[in-house]
């Protein structure tokens, strides 16, 4: 299996993908003529209107990478086959763009049509009036156009030098980010874990008062649970919050402090839910409806906008399968898939 850094349908600077948290395609540049790779605007340190320009002109570009290693390996900077070069770190030139290379060629040109035309002088130097003095005057001319072609010798290598570094200052950058990244995901799963294999029991109807221990006592006796084979069911704590949105009103309630209790709860409604039975109101309430009951992993607030966002690729048919289990939120692309561990957004980029 490829690495991230491999793959073309990510920026082959931070790695991350081209949706925005909303699913929707952002600017990209076009792919590099060498390493074919795609980029961010920003980590190239360009701007969109720079994108824009180059995608409408045709033109192809080489990455700050792969311009840098030509650089290294004596590869000169620029080709006739490519009409758009960038060294590295700096924005990407619009289309009249021209390098130091192209000005070097020029003054060298300009530097040879007057030294043939010093040359011609010379020899008519005795039948042209003030021959001596146009001859001085082309000796001037000649040596500024040298002056002026080593000042642009010397700001070319002063400028790749600054590229050069940019460059190493971007990779340092996107690293850090990379960290910053893992840290995170570190600290989340940290929280997480305090929760242990605590779960949430949701779709209670908010409008009765409940006695939240005789609703995980009828929970027990529906999935066939002997709650006295467990040591830690003497701890379990039990509490019932009220859920109201946009999109709902009910009650849940959270199972706590129990780890193997509550796997044994996690485990049988699976096998129920595997076998078609359905877990409903009126199973744990006298005077509960038919709604169904679902029961879910507790998760932190990171977890449940993963969860989320990770079933909001499942409606889009993106993916198959989307289910949370002891903590983690886990996902497979169809029946023969391998199962991933979501533990970040940019995770749910692989299945777009």
């Amino acid at each position: 299996m490829s690495s991230n850094a491999d793959r073309v349908d990510l920026c082959g600077v931070c790695h991350g993908g081209f949706r925005d948290k909303r699913g929707k395609f952002i600017t990209k540049t076009p792919p590099c003529v060498k390493c074919k790779k795609l980029f961010h605007p920003s980590c190239v340190q360009a701007t969109i209107k720079d994108i824009n320009q180059l995608t409408s002109s045709g033109r192809n570009w080489v990455c700050p990478k792969c311009a840098r290693q030509a650089r290294v390996s004596g590869q000169p900077s620029s080709s006739k086959s490519l009409s758009v070069t960038t060294t590295p770190g700096a924005t990407l030139p619009s289309p009249n763009a021209m390098d130091s290379s192209q000005i070097l060629s020029t003054l060298t040109g300009i530097s040879q049509q007057l030294s043939e035309v010093r040359n011609s002088s010379q020899m008519m130097s005795s039948s042209i009036p003030d021959g001596a003095l146009i001859i001085q005057k082309l000796d001037s001319l000649i040596s500024d156009v040298g002056t002026i072609t080593k000042i642009v010798t010397d700001y070319g290598e002063k400028l790749r030098e600054l590229s050069d570094l940019q460059a190493e200052m971007m990779s340092e950058n996107a690293r850090l980010r990379t960290d910053v990244k893992s840290l995170k995901i570190s600290m989340e799963m940290e929280k997480q874990r305090s929760f242990q294999t605590d779960l949430i029991l949701c779709g209670l109807p908010k409008n009765q008062t409940v006695d939240d221990d005789k609703i995980l006592e009828n929970l027990c006796k529906k999935l066939e649970i002997q709650v006295q084979n467990y040591a830690d069911s003497g701890n379990v704590r039990v509490t019932s919050i009220d859920i109201e949105n946009r999109t709902k009103t009910e009650k849940n309630l959270i199972v706590a402090s129990a780890p193997e209790l509550c796997a044994a709860i996690d485990a049988k409604y699976r096998e129920a839910k595997k076998r078609g039975i359905t877990l409903r109101a009126s199973d744990l309430l006298e005077s509960g409806d038919d709604k169904p009951i679902y029961i879910n992993n507790r998760l932190t607030g990171y977890f449940q906008l993963l969860y989320k966002k990770a079933r909001d690729v499942r409606r889009a048919k993106l993916i198959k399968y989307v289910w949370t289990q002891a903590g983690r939120v886990l996902a497979r692309k169809d029946d023969g898939g391998a199962i991933i561990v979501l533990k970040h957004i940019d995770d749910l980029e692989q299945f777009k």
